[in-house]
């Protein structure tokens, strides 16, 4: 059963933003964007950091996000934390 919004209307957008931020520096970088492609969602990278991850599908945008936190600590053996999911689109 929906959850009770009192009226309105709520729904799960089709972009997202990925950020990444260190915790040993505190600086926020931004991985990619994913975009909604059917029942996935398909993740373009922001940066050539993130470029093995372009064109990659995923479950959900926390998938993404996960993956390129992944990606990150892999990559550059640096301690990081997600930052956060944040809605690119408008409607």
């Amino acid at each position: 059963m929906p959850a009770d919004t009192g009226g309105r209307g709520f729904f799960m957008s089709d972009n997202y933003i990925i950020e990444i931020r260190s915790k040993s520096t505190g600086i926020t970088v931004e991985a990619g964007i994913v975009v909604r492609d059917g029942h996935r969602f398909r993740f373009y990278a922001a940066t050539h950091a993130f470029d093995s991850l372009e064109g990659r599908l995923f479950k959900s945008p926390k998938a993404a996000e996960s993956a390129a936190f992944r990606h990150m600590v892999e990559g550059q053996r640096v301690v990081v934390s997600p930052a956060s999911i944040s809605c690119a689109s408008e409607h």
